[in-house]
């Protein structure tokens, strides 16, 4: 895989379809590992979505993939949490 390390304005749709088709698959499968393959391709969606309306925050001196793949893995994590919260809710629960 091709390591995408130049500076790229991430509020132009074409660089991010760009992007997604260098490192998307690879994101959807880290992803799948981490909560599923149910929910990977709503998680990668939702950093590529983040990443369209917030993109004027990305450090250029940053690595791009590395930058993606921890959005990515934080929102693994944040899926990961509502899950927990969900089955750990008293409703339900005979008293």
């Amino acid at each position: 895989m091709n390591f995408i390390e130049f500076p790229v304005l991430l509020d132009n749709r074409a660089a991010l379809q760009t992007i997604y088709k260098e490192i998307g698959k690879f994101l959807v499968r880290k992803c799948t590992l981490m909560v599923g393959e149910q929910d990977a391709l709503d998680v990668v969606q939702d950093v590529f979505v983040s990443a369209l309306n917030k993109g004027q925050r990305f450090d250029s001196k940053k690595q791009l993939f590395a930058w993606f793949y921890k959005c990515c893995h934080n929102k693994c994590i944040d899926q990961l949490r509502k899950r927990r919260a969900i089955n750990l809710s008293p409703e339900g629960w005979d008293m």
